[in-house]
């Protein structure tokens, strides 16, 4: 008897099982799935129900690609959109009325393809979860999982069977008594007052300048070392920073002013506004009071840029791609919206690496410094990630990517041109000048017959100390 055609063969299974083993998500948004994986019979054991949400929503959709037909895989794809939309954390009406709408349409298909026995109860209450969403709000207010881990921990609690509920009693005042004397308790680490494993934090009310109260916390040991880049570092912080877009104005009105055409405005802008800058504040400086965040932004940055892997950024961490190779979450993926040919386009990348740029310090020993993400962005082309090149951004100093291999550069075309005709010379005058060349030739080797000629031994020496030595017309 044939299998259905929503079965997988053994090799599928194990292609499958291992897009599952190398998936990696961010820290803290999922457990790790690969301890649930079982080699000998090629099962996934153990899962919890988190873990069966985003098996669901975001692994089956991705990894089910190219090994189901079309069409079974397009329905299992819109069911695990479905419940990807009704468990985010915003929901909006028109979105939950058109999920109503299309929820039997999705349940239809599932009835073309799966047995009867497949469907239950459960699956006929997904059509009803979109008019509760409308009823209810968020789903994160409706369903059962606090309950259900509020009754473990309960459950844990019981020491006497005979008695389940005294137990249960007893525990619970104790736990609400030591819970209200470690509100009192301020030297003591508790939950009420431990810090959370991504720390961070935010200074905007301690500078005035906007780019030294980012709040990055760094994690790790830093490398230094003297970048190329420092200059385009620089402008592109400058070019971030709300306090001297004026000057950036008065710059650019200066230039105007000169004669400089439109098109070579922003590259004059972007190689010259730091010393404009610097000077212009330090001849502020001497005549009147400048805000010191300021001066010292215009100042510029240390000469030594210093290098972390590892930061947090509002309690989020990001890693770089170096990293992220051996941990078993990944951190090192960035997105952002820019402008791209005059409209505002997403852009997803990679960490690659994460500066520090130190600028002068506060009287009281405050650093003042600017966190920078150096990154390999790719550009989102009809909703695909386009991996042929990293898209470089005008304004921001991202890595040139990847070096292109052989068969990317060249065509798969003849080597010849088939779009025009080439030049048109007579056979006689081909015979006549191979005639010429031949009888000239000759000549030549008859002239230098008793001179040795070295230059196939020198280039085709491997000795290190014989020097290669190119004449100039091969130059």
């Amino acid at each position: 008897m044939p299998k259905a055609r929503y079965t997988l063969s053994k090799s599928k299974k194990i292609e499958f099982c291992n897009f599952l083993k190398e998936a990696k998500f961010p820290d803290g948004y999922a457990s790790n799935i690969q301890r649930c994986f079982n080699a000998d019979s090629i099962k996934w054991q153990g899962l919890k129900t988190h873990d069966c949400h985003i098996l669901l929503q975001r692994i089956i959709p991705a990894g089910l690609r190219g090994l189901l037909d079309d069409d079974i895989y397009q329905t299992i794809a819109e069911f695990g959109k479905f419940f990807k939309e009704l468990c985010s954390q915003k929901l909006n009406k028109d979105v939950l009325a058109r999920m109503k709408t299309e929820i039997p349409i999705i349940l239809c298909k599932l009835e073309k393809i799966f047995p009867p026995a497949f469907f239950d109860v459960m699956v006929h209450l997904a059509v009803h979860l979109p008019d509760a969403a409308i009823l209810r709000g968020p789903v994160q207010f409706g369903w059962m999982y606090p309950v259900e881990r509020r009754l473990y921990t309960l459950k844990r609690s019981v020491r006497n069977k005979a008695r389940p509920e005294g137990s249960i009693a007893e525990a619970y005042v104790a736990d609400e008594a030591l819970t209200f004397c470690s509100r009192y308790m301020d030297d003591v680490e508790t939950r009420f007052n431990r810090l959370p494993r991504n720390v961070g934090f935010s200074d905007e009310s301690a500078y005035t300048v906007g780019v030294f109260g980012h709040g990055v916390n760094l994690i790790g040991a830093c490398d230094l070392s003297y970048s190329e880049e420092l200059d385009k570092l620089a402008w592109y912080v400058l070019h971030n920073c709300d306090q001297a877009q004026k000057y950036i104005k008065m710059f650019e009105d200066e230039l105007t002013a000169t004669g400089v055409a439109g098109a070579y405005l922003d590259r004059r802008t972007e190689h010259g506004f730091g010393s404009w800058f610097r000077n212009y504040m330090w001849k502020l400086n001497a005549s009147e009071e400048v805000d010191d965040d300021l001066f010292a932004l215009a100042c510029g940055p240390d000469l030594r840029v210093r290098s972390y892997s590892t930061c947090v950024v509002n309690g989020v961490q990001y890693c770089t791609v170096e990293r992220d190779k051996n941990k078993k979450t990944q951190n090192s993926g960035v997105a952002c919206a820019g402008a791209y040919r005059s409209e505002i386009i997403d852009f997803y990348g990679t960490l690659k690496e994460i500066i520090e740029l130190q600028y002068n310090a506060k009287n009281d020993g405050t650093k003042r410094y600017v966190v920078v993400f150096i990154c390999d962005w790719y550009k989102l082309d009809d909703g695909v990630i386009s991996t042929a090149a990293p898209y470089q951004e005008h304004s921001c100093f991202v890595d040139t990517g990847r070096r292109p291999e052989v068969f990317e550069i060249l065509p798969d075309m003849p080597l010849n041109r088939v779009d025009e005709d080439g030049l048109l010379v007579d056979v006689a005058e081909v015979a006549r000048l191979t005639k010429e060349n031949q009888s000239k030739t000759i000549t030549e080797d008859e002239e230098n017959d008793e001179v040795d000629d070295d230059t196939l031994m020198e280039y085709c020496s491997e000795e290190e100390d014989v020097p290669v030595e190119v004449d100039s017309d091969d130059e």
